[in-house]
């Protein structure tokens, strides 16, 4: 006999402080690694670049049900070329990719046709590789390799299919080196670089858009810092490392208008304190606005050998003078090359001898904690990634905090964190569910057909990602059954619920509107 569960919603706000960290899929199954890389949302997908076995690299794209390759071209072969970067113009999605008749190239994706060739920038086979995409005025600018010079400047315009390198533009001399890192700021692409006329190496140089120029940052006293990299904007101006002779590398910030200020000297005298020290071109930045402060990491140790005992600084953007914007947060010990936010707080990579490398949080007011130890291996602190997880490469998408993570059974493969702490989606339980009325008024129905017994929880959240109502465990045979919720006391808007197993497995998920 089917019963009509009836349960009064009272509204319970309370924000989800340690969700659970979960693999999403094994991509390339078993221990074999699929080292999925950045996440980027395009068309409501997740999209990310991943290795398996039998199609080497390819770009994958999630739906909060299902990853999948995307059809078309792969995004690498075993050798392993691989997007850095993705931007979007005019709803297409440009990125790296590879093909046997190209070579590495610049491809475009409008989310529904397969994949095509946006531009050959260096005809026939050849590699251009270009990284460091980002979109200005509806232009792709990106950093290529068409001759015996590293790295380029290269604007691509989609509405003329036209791609030019910038590189001539340079009138005061000759950008020889590397191009790295590129910001746009201030409506203009700055960039790290080299002239070799000019002492130190790593430049700070813009493109300026308008007056289709390049030349070295106004204000910008190269004597006054070089070797510039990890270029951020927060708060409207730009962070970045930079070396002198006498300070060593420490952080600096440019507001485009005046010389650039040299905020701290962290580890005082000719000592380097950024982490970017050790691998210049390639270290991705460090530095994250958060809660009205600049994060960054720094340390004081300078044996590239021992380089495992970050700190945690923040700086106050609205404090101009040396010294006194910055101050010591904590002493995470981790090997952070990258901060998130996600649900208020920031997620990076942290340490700690008894874990290792796992997913740490700071909510900006407590000291920062590790949030989920996904490699239950013990970590042996003698050989430092024994019993590590090293999350790195994270995004967001529809309220849950996505990574790379490695452990013992699966290799380094995709993982969650989430306002909703379940498993992979599975629908082994349910055959329809039915939800309504919609909008609702009053009162909410839960019509569901189950495919065998099941032990089961519905729950329901705001769009912050806060859970408003947790009913009580249902169990119950195969077959239909509904289920009534009072929803009056909730105030107007969109609402999401999920229906969960005991077990941790989401059965369905959706929305729902309240008049």
């Amino acid at each position: 006999m089917k019963l009509l569960f009836t349960t009064l919603l009272f509204i319970v706000i309370t924000i989800s402080s340690h969700a659970q960290a979960v693999l999403v899929q094994d991509i390339n199954a078993g221990t074999p690694e699929s080292w999925p890389g950045l996440k980027y949302v395009f068309k409501n997908k997740m999209l990310f670049n991943a290795f398996t076995d039998t199609s080497g690299w390819q770009l994958f794209s999630y739906n909060d049900t299902t990853v999948s390759i995307v059809g078309g071209m792969t995004t690498g072969n075993s050798g392993g070329t691989q997007p850095t970067s993705m931007a979007i113009v005019n709803g297409v999605l440009y990125y790296q990719a590879y093909s046997s008749t190209t070579g590495c190239e610049l491809y475009k994706w409008d989310g529904v046709n397969p994949p095509s060739l946006a531009k050959d920038v260096k005809t026939g086979t050849g590699n251009s590789t270009p990284i460091d995409l980002v979109a200005l005025n509806n232009k792709i600018y990106f950093i290529g390799s068409t001759n015996s010079t590293y790295g380029e400047l290269w604007v691509y315009d989609p509405a003329t299919n036209i791609a030019r390198n910038l590189n001539s533009l340079y009138a005061s001399g000759t950008i020889s080196g590397q191009i790295i890192h590129l910001a746009v700021f201030d409506n203009k692409i700055y960039f790290a670089a080299t002239d070799n006329n000019l002492a130190g190496g790593g430049q700070l140089f813009l493109y300026d858009p308008v007056a289709d120029t390049i030349g070295l940052a106004p204000y910008y006293n190269p004597s006054n810092g070089a070797r510039v990299c990890n270029l951020s904007v927060c708060y409207n101006k730009l962070y970045y490392a930079a070396y002198t002779n006498t300070y060593g590398y420490e952080l600096y910030v440019y507001d485009g208008k005046k010389a650039p200020i040299r905020l701290t000297d962290i580890n005082p005298g000719n000592g380097n304190s950024l982490y970017s020290v050790f691998n210049w071109f390639y270290t991705p930045a460090c530095i994250v606005g958060f809660n009205g402060y600049v994060y960054f990491t720094a340390g004081t140790i300078t044996n590239g050998a021992n380089w495992h005992g970050l700190q945690l600084y923040k700086v106050d953007p609205n404090k101009g003078d040396i010294g006194a914007s910055v101050s010591f947060v904590y002493d995470i010990q981790g090997n952070v090359t990258e901060f998130i936010e996600f649900d208020h707080k920031l997620y990076f990579e942290g340490y700690d001898t008894k874990h290792g490398f796992e997913l740490w949080m700071y909510d900006g007011i407590h000291d920062p904690s590790m949030i989920a130890d996904i490699n239950t291996h013990p970590h042996d602190s003698n050989t430092l990634n024994i019993g590590c997880s090293i999350p790195k490469h994270f995004g967001i998408y529809n309220n849950n905090l996505y990574f790379s993570a490695t452990n013992v059974g699966t290799g380094y493969e995709l993982y969650r964190l989430g306002t909703f702490p379940s498993a992979i989606e599975n629908a082994t339980c349910i055959n329809t569910i039915r939800v309504y009325p919609m909008p609702v008024t009053n009162e909410i129905y839960f019509e569901l057909n189950l495919k065998t017994d099941c032990n089961f929880t519905i729950k329901l959240y705001d769009i912050t990602g806060r859970e408003v109502y947790n009913s009580p465990t249902f169990s119950y045979q195969h077959g239909n059954a509904t289920f009534r919720t009072d929803v009056s006391q909730l105030v107007s808007g969109n609402y999401l619920y999920r229906i969960t197993t005991t077990s941790g497995v989401m059965l369905a998920n959706g929305k729902v509107v309240k008049e």
